[in-house]
């Protein structure tokens, strides 16, 4: 006898999402008071909610937003991430900012248009103040402001992780994407940066692969900036390493 084990996720619910929204919001509370904090704005429920009903917006016109013709590139990674960003936002108004970060890599002109249409229609902005509000990051702000993400070891909320994006995927049609961003300070010169060999050998061998995941590990365990650059044959292979939980050593440095 044959069996098959069909493993089906079905679409996420704006309910769903609002439940999802309000466990985050009460976890973070509940971390953030066990340290004497208190939440940094009181409308922070329904800025999470206005999260909520633009991302159900953006997976319902899912055409639209597909970088590189991919579908289905954005996903539910991609709310949390949103839901994050907000609670440590100090702001009283939507994350803009929050949401050029995570919905980019499709054409400027197409994410201003869609995106865009999405805030007027849902959160009631004018389309002015829409493209004004959007206008204020572009894509290479966006890629540095990531990287500047910092946490220091006397973190309140360390374990949890909640404002620092540990991986940036760039989205590109330049070649020299890499050299761009480093000539325009936002890649430093001692990163380490990797590249896909040409090289026959390489190739026809998986022994590069491995030699460019022991270098990833070790940037990692040092604390270390690494740039992968068209390493498509390795990405499936850091899923579990990107997605650790990371804590503290008594001696204070991190580890997995």
């Amino acid at each position: 006898m044959n069996r098959v084990i069909m493993h089906q996720i079905p679409p996420i619910t704006i309910k769903a999402l609002q439940n999802t929204v309000l466990e985050m919001m009460k976890h973070y509370r509940e971390n953030l008071m066990l340290f004497g904090g208190q939440p940094k704005n009181e409308w922070l429920e329904r800025e999470l909610e206005n999260i909520a009903y633009v991302y159900n917006q953006v997976i319902e016109k899912s055409n639209e937003f597909e970088p590189m013709k991919k579908k289905n590139f954005f996903g539910a990674r991609d709310f949390y991430s949103l839901i994050r960003y907000q609670l440590q936002s100090p702001s009283y108004n939507l994350s803009f900012e929050g949401f050029m970060r995570n919905f980019g890599g499709i054409s400027r002109e197409d994410l201003l248009r869609n995106l865009g249409y999405i805030f007027y229609k849902v959160l009631g902005f004018s389309r002015e103040e829409v493209f004004e509000k959007m206008s204020k990051f572009t894509p290479m702000d966006c890629v540095q402001r990531n990287l500047l993400d910092t946490q220091t070891n006397n973190s309140k909320l360390f374990e949890d992780n909640y404002i620092v994006s540990r991986h940036c995927m760039v989205i590109s049609e330049l070649e020299h994407s890499w050299q761009v961003l480093l000539e325009n300070g936002i890649l430093k010169y001692d990163d380490v940066f990797l590249f896909k060999s040409n090289f026959a050998h390489d190739r026809d061998s998986s022994i590069s692969d491995y030699k460019h995941l022991n270098k990833i590990i070790d940037c990692m365990d040092t604390g270390k900036r690494v740039v992968l650059y068209n390493l498509d044959s390795i990405y499936e292979n850091l899923y579990d390493m990107l997605n650790q939980r990371y804590q503290r050593k008594p001696s204070g440095k991190n580890y997995l």
